[in-house]
């Protein structure tokens, strides 16, 4: 047997080594493809740092700074498949003033909806509001605290079981469908889109020579309002889609009385349309006078009666920003809108 030789020795070294130094890069490779990131004091791999990214995404609603948006639907008692919604928006400019509005809707009581207005008080990490409202046919101001939690926002008082009561904070985009939801409802309840009596008199005087069959299929929208400060005689606005009534700009809206009689017709409107709201007291005072209509005509439009007529056609009338109807739900109400 030969003897190693210190060179085969150093061969055999050298090839260990080499073996060794090769494993060790291997390794390194491997650890960048997950490089770290120093975030704070902890230490987080890339791959890990997107798998929880993407989970967030997925389970965490994302909140705007300066909008507040709180919503709540509950099944309503004793009413199967229907619903009680409560809702609360509020936005924070950068001086912490803070307007908003809220909705108390519970099924088969009358709702209560009002305008809020105030400051943010960073020390107690709440919302101090004047709340003006509407509820029962009579208006209300009073002082709230909304004191905000990291999900929710405290109401003030307590519920009947002795807890505090509070409505979760959601997303505003979600709050917009939940809210949508809840407008539709509403509507669906007083909106007559079956009741053809008084469509087919108005069309019939009108003498555009729809046959009983066309007057059977016409689309429209009919809601009951009082117009004129008498709940005791009530209106009717009558929303008539079909091409022969209706041009790019909108259809024609007529206004009958309860006879079904025409008193106005406006053309170039559409929904959604707006009535004031007024107390039983402002209506004793004002009986017979007529109440403005505020329609969508290439923007909100301000309609004002003039002997009981309503302007021929709504898109000269003057033009209103929709935040003056929405901001203040106890003094404008939606009477008709488009269902889904």
């Amino acid at each position: 047997m030969k003897q190693i030789t210190p060179y085969y020795t150093f061969l055999i070294c050298y090839l260990i080594l080499l073996c060794f130094i090769q494993s060790c890069k291997q390794s390194q490779t491997s650890d960048k493809e997950h490089p770290i990131i120093e975030e704070g004091d902890s230490l987080i791999k890339k791959a890990v740092l997107s798998q929880a990214t993407t989970k967030n995404v997925d389970t965490v609603q994302a909140f705007e700074e300066h909008l507040f948006c709180f919503a709540q639907k509950s099944e309503a008692v004793n009413y199967p498949n229907e619903y009680n919604y409560e809702f609360i928006r509020l936005e924070k400019d950068d001086d912490g003033k803070v307007t908003g509005q809220f909705y108390v809707s519970y099924f088969g009581k009358d709702e209560a909806k009002g305008h809020l207005k105030g400051v943010w008080n960073k020390d107690k990490q709440a919302f101090d509001v004047t709340a003006e409202y509407l509820a029962e046919g009579e208006t209300y101001k009073e002082q709230r605290t909304y004191a905000i939690k990291e999900d929710h926002i405290l109401l003030g008082y307590q519920t009947p079981d002795g807890q505090e009561a509070s409505l979760p904070r959601i997303n505003c985009e979600i709050y917009k469908g939940l809210f949508k939801e809840y407008q539709q409802g509403f509507i669906n309840h007083f909106l007559n889109t079956t009741d053809r009596s008084r469509l087919k008199k108005v069309m019939t005087s009108q003498n555009l020579g729809y046959s009983e069959e066309d007057l059977d299929k016409l689309k429209f929208l009919e809601a009951m309002v009082d117009l004129n400060h008498d709940p005791s005689d009530y209106e009717y606005l009558l929303y008539v889609m079909d091409p022969m009534l209706c041009g790019t700009g909108g259809c024609n809206l007529f206004i009958l009385n309860k006879s079904g009689e025409v008193l106005s017709e406006i053309s170039v409107t559409r929904p959604p349309i707006y009535v004031p709201i007024t107390s039983f007291e402002n209506d004793q005072k004002q009986k017979g006078e007529w109440k403005e209509l505020y329609v969508y005509s290439k923007g909100y439009r301000r309609l004002v009666p003039k002997n009981g007529q309503y302007p021929t056609n709504a898109s000269m009338a003057p033009e209103i920003l929709e935040a003056q109807l929405l901001n203040f739900p106890n003094a404008y109400r939606l009477v008709m809108d488009y269902l889904d």
